[in-house]
Order: structure tokens, then C-alpha cells, then sequence
């Protein structure tokens, strides 16, 4: 007999049970329209993912078990039952689990037991592991249930495979950073070769706080074909048929050729954009404001703000002072003109520049200027930003990417203001391939203007803060292409300066970025929170002292 299970890869929002529930009621209604024998949810699809300290209130745990109790009653009338990822409370226990819910009763709990304890995963804080791995009857058919990291390890889908089951199911809310897709695959294929059995995966949606969820449910036949595919970075609903030996569905789109540098591209940017929207609208922010300078990194957070939010959300502030050059003008109204933001003002700094440094002169007296005054331009910027997102309520962006906050080269309470800097996790020359990849293609998700949005003259310029004449980012750091492949050795890969000077790397070079690294952790300690993308995001994953002698020590 054909098992037909309804997919719903949804956006839910941690906390909001009730909307959240809405949403699943709207896809079984979908479901038995469609006359499907199961609705299949993404892991923690009830609660959103990741709950961190809420399930240890019991008020939102009652909250979950009012919406399960709801949601088990809509299923007494209807041969369609439920696969719901939720936590789920037994006694003083609270697991990650999977409810079949059927004929109105809940008929198997599935208890997630590999809990991660990496990354941004805090789960052995939060859960209860189980002890065992499970299986669901449908429509006369038994399937194994696996919930996300469950499925990395072998041990879960041959323990269900010796109960006789027929195919995998698996539920996850999986973090979305550049290698996942490719890795996810690869894991399910290795699945699939070590049970011969066909194996659907389904996986969250949407931006939630740094983390972004970027869907892609697959399901995979007997010998490691994909034979079903849902789209990326966007929620989607469909039925898919199992025959007994295969999952199949039309119409289903192409998985998308990982090993293409367009691909990447396309990833991440829509990883931005999504965690970007969700984030403000998430949030209750309805607009956003930033600080626009003639430089590609401001140019580029302009551009995301208009595919994620809409051009007409986006405001902008120019903010020049006496250091700023006709040509960064020029560049930043030509920028916001071609990205479609018409909403915005150029506000000269230079009179509040000349008022502090007044009221400061009777204590720096005679000192020569130095980084000092170079702050203060950032700081007065920070004032006229932050005062204009308090006055209209908008979303304020900061725009320093990876490499600068890498190396501490950022203004704290300066251009490191803000409520949210969606390139945090991106280096310096990624930025450029992604404007560049912009110009050429909009992705599906975006919603900004079409064409050439990043013109030559900013995309080919010398990067410069311009807080005094003639300044350079190379007075102070080596060239990007060098500076992001020592940073991504020290963060990423976690290398020793001996190992990267073996790679060829200069030892000045290498020395200084990495003294840098670890002085400016008290900076980013302070930053906004902000997309991940890598699997070393500044944050939960890379946990590091801000007070340590380690870095007076040769490695």
C-alpha cells in the first residue's frame, strides 16, 4: 500500500507556541486535503529551536502541552495523524521529542538521545537524553524516527533497521553555515548505504537570533539517489509518496550542485537575508537604519536590508566629516540610488567633531592627535544613529564584517553600535564575492532591486575608515586575501602560528594578527549579535577568555 506523508518545512519562532501551533494546523489541514496518512514536522517545530532556558519555565512547558492536547484532539476525527517535534515533559524530565499523534491519542514518543554539546548546541542543559531509538506505524507500515543529530551516528538507524522498519524519517532544526547541505547529504547517504533503507529528511526554516535555519528536505531511495527535494531559505508544504521501496513526489526541484562557487553564494546570501528578516520582523522591527559611507561593507548591508526587509524600510545616514572624500560621497548616494533606498540624509559630523575635541582641549592640552580623535569620529556617528533608529523605532545595522572584528578594527560604541550586524560572520574578501555574485544574480528569497547594484568604484577602491588623511586599512593590517587566510587558520581551523608560518604565511604577519585575535576579545564580548555562517562564528562557538596570559605565550 502507498504511505503518502505530508511535508511542512516551517518558520517557527522560539517562544511562540500558539503561532507556532497555528502554523501546523494550517499544513494538516493542507494534509488532508491532500488525503495524506501523515503530517511530518521539523524538529522542535512546536517551541522553535533553540529554546535554550525556556523549557525550564514551566509556563512554557504547560504552554506546549495545551497546543499537544489541541493538536491531538484535531487528529480523533481524521485517519491523517501527526509527526510533531516538540519538547515534551514526563514527570520532572523534558526531552526532545517526536509525538506520533493518531486517532487522538499520542501513540509513540520518540525521544532524541544524542544530545550536542558543541557549536552553539547547549542540549544536555536543556533535555533529558533517551535511551532508546524508535518506530512509528502508518497505514500498516512501520517507519524508524530519528531526530537530527541522531542521524549523524550509525547506532540509531541500525537499532530501528533490526525492528523491521520499511524507511527512515527524520526530523532536525539544523544550523545552517557553508559546508552543512554538502555535509548533511553525505551523512544521510551514509545512512542509507549502512541500513539499505530510503530515508526522508526534513529540516526547519528561518533566522532565529545568530543562527539561521535554511530548510532543504530530501529524501533519498535505497541506494543513495535523491529522489525528492524542497526548496531552500524558504517554507514550503507538499506531499510525497512512499511505494515500499522509495520516497517519490512531483513536482520536486534539483538538488543544487554544492561544489559551485555560485552555490555558496547563493547559500549564503539568502542565509543573510532570511536571518536579517527574521531577525527585525521577529523582533517587531518594521524598518532599518544604517550608517552608508562610500565603502563596500556599508554599500553591501544596504543592499541586504533592501532584499530583506524592501527597499522602502531601509533608511540611511551619511555621515562625512572633514576626512571623507568627494568621491566616498558620490559613491554612497550612487549606491543607495541603485539598491532603490531614497529614504536618506547626509549629516556633516564635523561641527560636533570640532565641539568635543573643544571641550576636551584642556585636558589633552598639547598632545599630538592620535587614535584618540579617530574614535571620536566613530563615536559621534554612533550618537546621530542611535538617536535616529530611538526616534523612529528602526532596526540600527551595523556593517563591520569578520575581518575587522577579528583584528579589534572597529570603534567600540562607534561603528560597532548597533542591534544587529548581519556580516559579522563574514571575511572581507567573501564580502566582495558576494556583491559581485549580487550584481549578477538576485536569489529567489531577495526582494531589493535587480542588476548592477556594487559599481567598480566601490568594489575596486582601497578600503579606508577615513578618519584621517591619506588613511588605508593596510597602514595597519596585511592585505585581506592574506589577513582572512591567517584569521581563518587561527579561528576556523584552530592552528598554531608555527603551523601557519610553515604554510608559508610571513612570521610578522602571522604574529601580529594573532596578538590581535585574542586582544580584541573584549570588543567582541560587546558586538551585536549577527548571522552565522561559518562553523567558528564569533559567539557561542568560539569561547575564549577575554583575560588571558595565553596570549603573551608562543604556540
Amino acid at each position: 500500500m502507498k504511505v503518502r506523508f505530508y511535508l511542512a518545512q516551517l518558520n517557527p519562532t522560539v517562544g511562540s507556541v500558539t503561532q507556532n501551533a497555528n502554523a501546523i494546523h494550517e499544513a494538516y489541514e493542507q494534509a488532508l486535503q491532500a488525503n495524506a496518512h501523515l503530517l511530518i514536522t521539523p524538529e522542535c517545530s512546536l517551541s522553535g529551536y533553540q529554546t535554550e532556558d525556556l523549557t525550564r519555565r514551566d509556563g512554557f512547558l504547560s504552554a506546549l502541552e495545551r497546543e499537544i492536547d489541541r493538536l491531538r484532539e484535531r487528529t480523533r476525527r481524521h485517519e491523517t495523524g501527526v509527526l510533531l517535534g516538540t519538547p515534551y515533559r514526563e514527570g520532572d524530565n523534558v526531552f526532545n521529542a517526536a509525538l506520533h499523534l493518531h486517532k487522538g491519542e499520542i501513540q509513540r514518543v520518540i525521544k532524541k538521545n544524542q544530545l550536542p554539546n558543541y557549536g552553539v548546541f547547549d542540549d544536555p542543559r536543556i533535555f533529558n537524553a533517551g535511551e532508546d531509538y524508535g518506530a512509528i506505524t502508518v497505514a500498516g507500515q512501520d517507519f524508524g524516527v530519528l531526530i537530527c543529530e541522531d542521524m549523524w551516528f550509525p547506532k540509531g538507524a541500525r537499532q530501528v533497521r533490526e525492528q523491521g522498519v520499511q524507511a527512515l524519517l527524520c526530523l532536525n532544526a539544523s544550523p545552517f553555515t557553508t559546508e552543512k547541505p554538502q555535509a548533511r547529504l553525505e551523512n544521510a547517504q551514509a545512512r542509507v548505504r549502512e541500513t539499505g533503507l530510503p530515508l526522508f529528511s526534513v529540516y526547519q526554516i528561518g533566522g532565529q537570533d545568530e543562527i539561521v535555519y535554511d530548510g532543504g528536505a530530501f529524501a533519498l531511495t535505497a541506494n543513495g539517489k535523491v529522489s525528492f527535494q524542497a526548496p531552500y531559505f524558504q517554507t514550503f508544504t507538499g506531499a510525497i509518496d512512499f511505494d515500499g521501496e522509495s520516497f517519490t513526489s512531483e513536482p520536486s526541484i534539483q538538488t543544487p550542485d554544492f561544489t559551485t562557487p555560485d552555490t555558496k553564494f547563493s547559500l549564503i546570501y539568502q542565509a543573510l537575508v532570511l536571518g536579517l528578516r527574521d531577525y527585525a520582523g521577529k523582533n517587531g522591527f518594521k524598518t532599518a537604519v544604517l550608517g552608508v559611507s562610500g565603502g563596500v561593507d556599508s554599500a553591501f548591508v544596504a543592499a541586504l536590508a533592501a532584499d530583506a526587509l524592501g527597499a522602502e524600510n531601509v533608511r540611511a545616514l551619511i555621515l562625512p566629516s572633514q576626512y571623507t572624500s568627494d568621491l566616498s560621497l558620490q559613491d554612497a548616494e550612487t549606491t543607495l540610488r541603485r539598491i532603490g533606498i531614497h529614504n536618506f540624509h547626509t549629516l556633516s559630523i564635523e561641527a560636533g567633531y570640532k565641539s568635543v575635541t573643544h571641550i576636551l582641549a584642556p585636558v589633552f592640552a598639547d598632545l599630538p592627535a592620535d587614535v584618540t580623535e579617530e574614535n571620536i569620529q566613530s563615536r559621534l556617528r554612533a550618537i546621530l544613529l542611535n538617536a535616529y533608529s530611538n526616534k523612529f523605532g528602526s532596526l540600527l545595522l551595523s556593517t563591520g564584517n569578520k575581518s575587522e572584528m577579528a583584528v579589534g578594527y572597529a570603534t567600540l560604541y562607534g561603528d560597532m553600535c548597533g542591534g544587529f550586524n548581519p556580516v559579522k560572520d563574514i571575511y572581507k574578501t567573501l564580502l566582495y564575492d558576494l556583491c559581485r555574485y549580487r550584481n549578477r544574480v538576485r536569489p529567489p528569497i531577495c526582494s531589493g532591486a535587480e542588476g548592477e547594484i556594487f559599481h567598480e568604484s566601490v568594489l575596486n577602491k582601497a578600503p579606508t575608515a577615513e578618519l584621517r588623511d591619506n588613511q588605508k586599512d593596510s597602514d595597519s593590517l596585511p592585505e585581506y586575501p592574506v589577513l582572512d587566510a591567517i584569521l581563518s587558520h587561527l579561528i576556523e581551523e584552530e592552528q598554531s602560528s608555527a603551523e601557519i608560518i610553515a604554510k608559508g604565511f610571513a612570521e610578522a604577519d602571522v604574529k601580529k594578527v594573532r596578538n590581535l585575535l585574542f586582544l580584541a576579545e573584549y570588543k567582541r564580548r560587546q558586538a551585536p549579535p549577527g548571522v552565522k555562517i561559518t562553523e567558528k562564528s564569533f559567539g557561542r562557538d568560539r569561547r575564549y577568555p577575554i583575560t588571558s596570559g595565553f596570549r603573551r605565550e608562543p604556540d
